[in-house]
Parts: structure tokens; sequence; C-alpha cells
């Protein structure tokens, strides 16, 4: 893609070093829109409570941007490599929720994938970068019956419960996005970029709104948090402690006005200290994934009905279904997700072996067709 003129502005104010959210905030207010900015003096800034030397260079940069901001170029040139994409306010994919639900919204957003999944309807799974194997198995398993569904689950690429939903959706053949703290061509963490490019393979998303070259800093996460609190409509966190990072996930999704949902853990548990709290005051308990799915009306029964080229399905069957994945699944396992004992799966199992939408192997359950 190229750089239209309408973008142009927005990326004068994302390149312009000092150039804050807030301050782009205070633009909008006055102004509506960047493109005021051809008429506006240094004073006319400085009124809204800009710094005398920003407000300068910003107009200064706009009078001939290729020339004042050198990283222009390398936008353009990212921009223009196949897969790329590149959303400012006023383009049709830029998610609407991040205008107006977020004070200092981005002015680009970086695209590997997807761009109209981002104003979908969506849900967050967050949680620890080291969870017990239970609350990963837990998150991949929930993410899985939720894509299956047909609910694109959000998270933010980084290991432990964000890697497992992710994987989860994309077992589904569902979609997922992934929001990240770093720049696109500088993906953290090291060792996540196979499932990186799965996603996008898969028509999901990579989103970032950081210059493509920016390294991972601790200062990004939590304002990467702030996004995939504003994208997704609620936010599930699966294991959380004290002082986790997703509890600011949370956070500001409570104060977004969204869901905020936490699975219940052992109250002696260090790991589970986060999410108990989030329980205290007054998170919605998740004691089964379809918690989550009651929350999205246009999502319900999205397992039900006819496979491709397959036979319809009782709610048994699909809600069954939904819970195999494409990789083996024991028999324990979807009896735990399912919230049932394993003896109430041997039918419906069964049926659809008979019916060659799953298989076995070695004992465990796999999907043989998509949803």
């Amino acid at each position: 893609m190229t750089i239209d003129r309408d973008q142009l502005p927005w990326l004068v104010l994302h390149l312009t070093p000092g150039l804050t959210g807030r301050r782009l905030q205070q633009l909008l207010m006055h102004h509506g829109s960047p493109r005021a900015l051809e008429h506006l003096t240094p004073s006319a800034l400085q009124a809204m409570g800009w710094p005398r030397l920003l407000a300068q260079a910003v107009l200064f940069n706009l009078q001939d941007p290729w020339q004042a901001l050198p990283d222009l170029k390398r936008v353009a040139n990212w921009a223009a490599r196949p897969g790329n994409q590149l959303l400012t306010p006023g383009d049709a994919d830029f998610p609407a929720a991040l205008m107006d639900i977020l004070p200092d919204p981005p002015p680009v957003l970086y695209v590997q994938g997807s761009a109209p999944l981002l104003s979908q309807p969506q849900l967050a799974v967050v949680g620890s970068r080291h969870p017990q194997a239970s609350s990963r198995q837990l998150a991949h398993d929930w993410s899985r019956a939720l894509a299956a569904a047909g609910l694109p689950i959000t998270s933010g690429l980084a290991r432990g419960i964000d890697a497992a939903a992710h994987q989860g959706a994309l077992d589904a053949a569902g979609q997922t996005i992934a929001v990240i703290g770093s720049g696109l061509d500088d993906l953290y963490p090291a060792g996540h970029e196979a499932l990186a490019a799965q996603i996008v393979d898969q028509h999901g998303a990579v989103i970032s709104e950081l210059p493509p070259w920016a390294p991972p800093k601790a200062a990004n996460f939590p304002r990467r948090n702030r996004l995939v609190a504003a994208l997704a409509r609620a936010v599930l966190v699966v294991e959380a402690a004290e002082r986790s990072g997703s509890l600011i996930t949370a956070r500001l999704a409570g104060e977004f006005g969204r869901d905020v949902l936490a699975v219940p853990g052992h109250p002696f548990a260090p790991g589970a200290a986060g999410t108990n709290a989030l329980l205290r005051d007054g998170a919605m308990v998740a004691d089964h994934w379809s918690v989550a799915l009651d929350l999205y009306p246009e999502y319900q029964g999205g397992t039900q009905g006819e496979t491709p080229g397959g036979p319809a399905l009782s709610e048994d069957q699909a809600r069954v279904f939904a819970a195999v994945g494409t990789l083996p699944t024991a028999l324990e396992t979807l009896a735990l997700t399912l919230d049932c004992e394993p003896e109430s799966l041997y039918e419906p199992l069964l049926e659809l072996e008979l019916a060659g939408l799953i298989g076995v192997q070695g004992g465990s359950y796999v999907r043989l067709q998509g949803p």
C-alpha cells in the first residue's frame, strides 16, 4: 500500500518526538482533525497547552514531511511490503473503539493480517507468563471452544496464557488478534515468530502502534494492554499473581466499561492472588467457557447446525465438537473443558467419529473437519 494524503498528517504527529496521545486528543477535541494543522499557528497550539518547541516542530514537519522526517520513508517502505497495512483514524478499518474510548488513541496502527477483524466483537484472554500447567491448558481449551463458536480471541502474544489463548483459537481454525509491545519487525518475545505467522495465515491479525523497527521496552507493555482492553468487549483473566500485568488490562477494561471475567483460583496459591482479587472487586466468575460466550449473543449457537459438507449436529454433538481441536485431546481434558463427567461424552464422541468429523489417535480425540 502507499501512504495517502489523509494519512500523512497522522504520520507526522506519530513520528514527531514528544507528541503524546493526550496532545493528539487535545488537537482532536479543539479542531477535529490533524488536517486543521495546515491552518494553525504555533500560538494556537500553545493555547491548547502544547509546549512551544513541540508546536513549532509539528508545524515545521508538516511543511515538508518527507524531508523533515527521515523515518517517514522507512514507514512508507514497510507499508509497501506485501501483507503490511497502515491504518490511521478515518480509515475504514481503523477500529472506532480506540478513538471513542481511549484518552490517548494511537495515531497509527501497523497491521499484518486481517484489518477488518479489529472492529469485530472479540474477547481478550490474558494472564500470567508463567502459569500452572492446568491454567495454560484451560486458556488453550476455552479459547479453542470460543473460537470454534466464531468468537475472535485477542491477547498479547506473550509467553504463557497469551500464547495458549492464541494457539487454542488457531487449533479451532478460528481467528485471533495479537497486540504486541514492540514493532512488527522486532517481534517480541523471540521464538513466537512462527505463532505470529500462523495467526496471519489463518486470517487473524498481528498489530502494533509502534514503528516497525521499535524494540520492546518495559514502558510499551502497559500501553499495549490499553489497546487490548479497548478492542475487546470483555476481558477474561485466567491466572494472575498480585502484580501481574494482566491486572492492568483488567483495570483498564473496567474503566472503559468492558466486562471483566476471572477464573477462580485456590485461596493460598500466589499465582491466583490477582484473579481472586478481581473476583472480590466484582469481576464475573468464569467457571466455564460458556460464561464468556453468553456475553456475545451474536455468536450463540455458532458451533451448531451443519458443518461444511457434513451432517447437522445436535446441541450436545456441537458442544463436544467445539471442544475437540486439531491436536489430540484426552477424554479427561474434554470433560474438564466441558464441565461434565467423562462417561457422558462417550455417545456424542462416537457419533462424531462415525460421522467422520473426529478421529481417535492413541486414545485421544482429534478434529478431522473444520467447524
